[in-house]
């Protein structure tokens, strides 16, 4: 014969969506359970949650994935503005103390500048929905086509040389 619970099943059903709002940390929604008056230990929260009413919890759990997903991408932004404005302030103290770094200091600097450009300026082509990277499907033909439209005096000889890599003698 089944355990009967002390908890009547709306109790139950609190404490599950309380434990799902907390990402499963059974004794922070112990403690925020308690706070509202309901003393459920965590270990029984635990219980609950991989064992008695797995099923129910994992249920409840989809049903906030939306609404978590909303939250992670308002965060992610909020962060974005913040890191964008601390990056801001860096670059305006660092171009004022330019002149002062040591050579190889002021390599290293230039060098994390252009990665964070080239990311800063690949991330913003992406959030305005523009391409990112451009992939070229014109054969050489069309290349030099173009390029003496452009410029009909132009004028471009050459020879191409194939050279045909040779096995290396094994010895």
């Amino acid at each position: 014969m089944p355990a009967v619970s002390k908890y009547d099943p709306q109790t139950v059903e609190t404490a599950l969506h309380v434990l799902a709002a907390n990402q499963g940390n059974s004794v922070k929604a112990s403690e925020l359970l308690a706070l509202q008056g309901t003393h459920i230990g965590s270990s029984t929260l635990t219980r609950w949650k991989n064992d008695n009413h797995a099923e129910r919890y994992r249920k409840i759990q989809a049903d906030r994935a939306p609404l978590l997903e909303a939250q992670a991408i308002t965060t992610s932004l909020e962060l974005v503005a913040l890191y964008g404005t601390i990056e801001q302030r860096a670059a305006e103290l660092l171009n004022e103390k330019l002149d002062d770094l040591p050579p190889k200091e002021l390599a290293n600097t230039v060098s994390k500048l252009a990665v964070a450009k080239g990311i800063n300026t690949d991330k913003a082509l992406l959030l305005q929905g523009r391409p990112t990277s451009v992939t070229e499907h014109r054969d050489t033909t069309e290349i030099m086509r173009a390029l003496q439209q452009l410029n009909p005096s132009l004028v471009v000889e050459s020879t191409a040389t194939d050279i045909t890599p040779t096995k290396p003698a094994l010895g």
